[in-house]
């Protein structure tokens, strides 16, 4: 069966699944694999649990690998959810923000950059997900603290680099969070990117492997970001890769700023496989 690629915006199919063993092919960028790799790819799973995930969904009946492609291979605009997310979006005030996005230490320029609004209502920040072309892809919702909620997604989101269209060079700067990553950007670092959250996906590591020869870790200063960077490291084989030190009382890269920010990164260790 031929459909529109999952990876990529086109027009005409380049993208082939055999319907009875889930066997994938992408002709656009040569991706290939089952059909637990192509759950992988689109939810942004390591291949265990995307396994997992084939397993717990339909494990008590029966189903025809197409009946589970047609699920995957729906796009978020053809169901409505990203519709759904763009109108309320462009329904919000472009010149109206909360203090808390301010008292971060993030400007009014930033906030333009980025396209962050605020919604009064819900109490949260909102803000679009971008491909390299510049299509909103996604959005991000950052609820207020005190909060419990920090972050939330579209349902469909697909795991992707923010902010991809605007990274230059050939050298990544990998941070946890969208607001690290605008947080680089804002200090003219343009090569921050971010993973949403501690981990990295299949899709978000092709991207690395195609696009830069150099990664620079900068994960959160936390147990979990500990361990992340060493995971990571070892996906990254083939790549330089190298890793910023935060000082101990910092959280994350958001804790640092000017000059000293950009020392940081000039200091960064090299990891060794």
């Amino acid at each position: 069966m031929d459909a529109l690629c999952p990876f990529h915006e086109e027009k005409h199919p380049s993208f082939s699944i055999n319907t009875k063993t889930g066997y994938f092919i992408c002709r656009h960028e040569d991706l290939k694999g089952s059909l637990a790799d192509l759950v992988s790819f689109i939810k942004g799973f390591s291949l265990p649990e995307a396994k997992e995930w084939l397993q717990n969904n339909y494990r008590e009946r029966e189903v025809m690998v197409s009946d589970i492609t047609a699920k995957l291979l729906t796009r978020p605009l053809e169901n409505g959810i990203l519709q759904k997310w763009l109108e309320r979006y462009y329904s919000l005030p472009v010149d109206k923000m909360s203090s808390y996005f301010f008292e971060r230490g993030f400007t009014v320029d930033t906030m333009g950059q980025f396209g962050v609004r605020y919604d009064e209502e819900a109490n949260s920040i909102l803000f679009p997900v971008r491909d390299e072309r510049k299509t909103i892809i996604s959005f991000v919702e950052r609820k207020i603290p005190p909060c419990e909620v920090r972050f939330m997604y579209p349902q469909g989101f697909q795991k992707v680099l923010f902010p991809m269209e605007r990274f230059e060079g050939d050298r990544v700067i990998l941070v946890e969070g969208p607001l690290d990553a605008m947080w680089l950007h804002q200090h003219n670092i343009k090569e921050g990117l971010c993973l949403f959250g501690a981990s990295l996906s299949n899709r978000q590591l092709k991207w690395l492997q195609k696009k830069t020869t150099e990664v620079i870790l900068a994960l959160d200063n936390d147990m979990e970001g500990w361990v992340a960077t060493d995971t990571i490291r070892r996906k990254l084989n083939g790549l330089t890769v190298r890793k910023i030190q935060l000082p101990r009382e910092r959280k994350d890269i958001q804790e640092v700023e000017g000059q000293y920010l950009h020392n940081l990164i000039a200091e960064s260790k090299l990891m060794l496989f």
